[in-house]
Formats: C-alpha cells, structure tokens, sequence
C-alpha cells in the first residue's frame, strides 16, 4: 500500500496536466513581459513557502492537509505592505520574497484574477 504523502503526490501528477492542457486557460494567464520576471520571483517564492508551510503541517502526523499557500501567502503579503521593521522581515523571511515592495504587489497584482 502506497504512504499517504505518495498517494497525494500520484493525484496531484494526474491533476496538473488536466489543468495545464487546456489552451484557453493558458492564452488567458498571459503576463505583459515587463512584469513576467516578477511574477517567476512571486511564484518561486510561493513554491518554497508552500514547500516550508506543508513540511510544517505535515510533520508527525499521517492525516490529510487540504489548504491554499497561495491564499495563505496572498493574505501575509497584504499584511507584509503595512508591516515594518522587524515584523516586515521576518514576513519576507518566512515568505521568501525577494523583490522590492513596489514590484511585489505589482506581481501579485498581474498574477491575481481580476475581481
């Protein structure tokens, strides 16, 4: 019997093409090329947080996590635009955000969809 953390992994292998395939999801996320290096910045800091933030959740315990670092990290990024000093970095440790705060949002803004 395969661990629950492979069985999760193998449905989400078989997820991510099904998502990935479809033109028109793809031509519609398009990003202007001015932001899109911002926006890899954005996005590879998400995957480390998640990485960080499951590693965390996961730790000593064989039950299922459903969440969204992506949410997650969206809300602690709006905190982080009001947030200084130590609180600021510790916010763009835990989060891995490398970019300025101008570029920061302006990423997060080409990569949220429009309410």
């Amino acid at each position: 019997m395969l661990q629950p953390g492979v069985r999760r992994t193998a449905w989400l292998v078989l997820l991510l093409p099904a998502c990935a395939s479809d033109p028109d999801v793809i031509a519609a996320r398009q990003l202007p090329a001015a932001i899109q290096g911002d926006a890899a910045a954005v996005v590879a800091a998400n995957n480390q947080f998640a990485c960080d933030l499951y590693a965390k959740a996961a730790a000593g315990t064989s039950t299922n996590a459903v969440f969204s670092p992506f949410s997650i990290s969206t809300a602690l990024a709006m905190l982080d635009a009001g947030a200084a000093g130590q609180t600021d970095s510790q916010l763009r440790d835990a989060l891995h955000f490398t970019l300025p705060p101008a570029q920061l949002e302006a990423a997060y803004g080409a990569l949220l969809p429009p309410l």
